[in-house]
């Protein structure tokens, strides 16, 4: 009987040791760093293309920045409204549109106190849309400011992810991550963000912190987007309104806090954008540079002087003058006699690819349990293995 009831307790022992090891993982947030990556990403992949009306303003001084149109769809993203600048609240002071088609980005601005208008044809620059308080913003993808990435995206190509325990934001459970050594152009970045687990793994807290070598990890707030509020359209969980904030290296904000408010009633996931709304029809006199091609030209206006350098032998890094004349083409860069390989060469510019490959990075989230856990499990069993054999023996 005694050698049964010391098996017997063993037995117990190792199975409450068996279960707790692991079962910790599950206890401690349910994911580990990796899963809770890979969640995020399944659920951004819900989603093939966005579009809605958006306010970007500033509540505390009541002053709007710009209203909006906005795209997204596989990496293609326009910005389409008015901008309000001076002071003045009553009309605005800027038309813009900014679209790229995926090839190239073209922007346009019209100054409503003047009859001019500019426009450019460029390589992808992430920052034309990621400076502007948009959709992206609340969902996590710009807080990489010079990348066209999603935040699962932008997680899964840190250097070191873990899961920092759970938390609580106005009644939802979350789940704090951290993401150490982001690249975000010449700079390396830290980012923690706290995931609502129970709404489509949607981030509703973001906190990015600026990495040096005088103040180290997480001393140098940059950016806080917070207060997101999330709403189940066509059942898919999506913020409706946020904010976000930027900070100096002194800790002051650069700006009173930016709010982001999206009309619901607007919000179009999944039903297709049309590919000319990520294209820019110029209008007849518009002056434009096409960075790609190197010429300046003005729309639908022949032998027009614009103020750009000529391109010639002792100014090799000139800018051509150039006019179109047929102003019913929507790409009127297109007209013009272009050089093959040098559109060819810069079609690709400044383009990140967004592949995600997750056996890569390295996920510690609660990897040290388990360790540890299979350690003590290994010790016990030894310990057993040695109480047998000398029991054995007598």
């Amino acid at each position: 009987m005694p050698k049964k009831s010391n098996n017997l307790a063993i037995g117990y022992i190792l199975y409450f040791l068996t279960f707790w090891c692991f079962s910790a993982q599950s206890f401690a947030s349910g994911y580990t760093a990796q899963e809770l990556t890979q969640k995020i990403i399944e659920s951004e992949e819900q989603i093939h293309d966005m579009q809605m009306d958006v306010v970007w303003h500033e509540p505390e001084t009541n002053n709007k920045l710009v209203t909006f149109k906005w795209g997204f769809e596989n990496g293609k993203e326009f910005i389409e409204g008015n901008k309000w600048s001076g002071g003045d609240k009553d009309k605005p002071t800027t038309t813009i549109k900014y679209a790229f088609d995926g090839d190239k980005q073209r922007n346009f601005r019209h100054n409503t106190s003047e009859t001019r208008t500019t426009g450019g044809v460029y390589g992808l620059t992430p920052t034309t849309f990621s400076v502007y308080g948009t959709p992206k913003t609340l969902l996590g993808y710009s807080v990489k400011q010079n990348a066209q990435e999603t935040f699962g995206g932008i997680l899964s190509g840190a250097e070191e992810l873990n899961i920092k325990g759970s938390d609580e934001i106005e009644g939802a459970s979350c789940i704090v991550v951290e993401a150490t050594g982001v690249e975000d152009g010449s700079n390396i970045f830290d980012i923690r963000a706290w995931i609502d687990t129970e709404r489509s793994f949607r981030p509703l807290k973001i906190e990015k912190y600026k990495r040096s070598e005088k103040d180290g990890r997480w001393k140098l707030l940059s950016q806080r987007i917070d207060n997101i509020k999330l709403k189940k359209i066509e059942g898919v969980w999506f913020p409706v309104s946020g904010e976000r904030q930027f900070f100096r290296t002194n800790g002051t904000p650069r700006h009173p806090k930016r709010k982001i408010d999206i009309d619901a009633t607007t919000i179009k996931i999944n039903q297709g954008i049309s590919p000319d709304a990520f294209k820019i029809s110029f209008p007849s006199g518009c002056r434009i540079w096409d960075d790609i091609a190197q010429i300046g030209y003005k729309v639908g206006v022949l032998d027009d002087k614009i103020v750009w350098e000529p391109l010639t032998n002792e100014n090799p890094n000139g800018k051509q003058n150039h006019s179109v004349e047929d102003t019913s083409v929507t790409n009127p860069e297109e007209k013009m006699v272009l050089n093959h390989e040098v559109l060819q060469a810069n079609k690709n510019a400044e383009k990140e690819p967004t592949v995600l490959n997750m056996n890569q990075k390295t996920y510690n989230g609660h990897l040290s349990i388990t360790i540890g856990c299979l350690i003590v499990l290994l010790i016990v069993g030894f310990v057993l293995i040695y109480f047998i054999y000398v029991k054995r023996k007598v």
